[in-house]
């Protein structure tokens, strides 16, 4: 008997608006039939069943590694997905940063920013949401790693946030530069 592998295929997808983890899935369930030890030299293509399951078709090789591939990368995306709604939603100061975000995006799409100012802002708000992301890791890991009060764990905690901090008055200042003079224009010729 051949060396062959029969293939089952299941797909699926989600999203959980209580969790604000997305899920999506392809599943191939293989199952190696009777492997002789000298049996003919590895195959280019495995069988499948096909759509209405009564047939088997020819999947090739490069297929399954390619789902594979999307597979551990859609795992990837959830895990991400996942961290960003456990920031949004334990960290106040999150809050904070999508607000002020959203209104400096508002402001720059009326002031009609040219290109190179929407890459500031840009770089200035993903700037202040990496440095909360990475405290907010720093805070986990410290955490769990001193569950009781210690002192390096509150200096990795207050740099952490010093961090923060530092990212939040840089974006801070350029959106002074980048938004203020149009926005001053702006206003100015509204008042007249």
């Amino acid at each position: 008997m051949p060396n062959t592998l029969d293939t089952r295929w299941t797909t699926s997808c989600g999203f959980s608006l209580s969790t604000g983890s997305c899920t999506c899935s392809a599943t191939i369930m293989m199952t190696r039939m009777n492997e002789l030890a000298c049996g003919p030299p590895r195959q280019r293509s495995l069988r499948a069943l096909g759509p209405d399951s009564s047939n088997l078709i020819e999947v090739p090789r490069i297929v399954v590694r390619m789902l594979s591939f999307l597979q551990s990368r859609a795992h990837s995306f959830q895990a991400a997905f996942s961290g960003w709604w456990h920031v949004i939603r334990t960290q106040k100061n999150a809050w904070i940063h999508a607000i002020v975000s959203l209104i400096v995006i508002i402001l720059s799409l009326w002031l009609r920013l040219e290109p190179r100012d929407w890459a500031l802002i840009i770089i200035a708000i993903a700037m202040v949401w990496t440095a909360e992301f990475i405290n907010t890791a720093l805070e986990a890991v410290v955490d769990l790693a001193s569950p009781k009060q210690h002192t390096l764990a509150r200096v990795g905690k207050d740099v952490g946030a010093a961090a923060v901090l530092i990212a939040a008055v840089s974006a801070a200042l350029i959106g002074m530069l980048v938004i203020g003079p149009p926005l001053w224009e702006r206003l100015t010729a509204l008042i007249r």
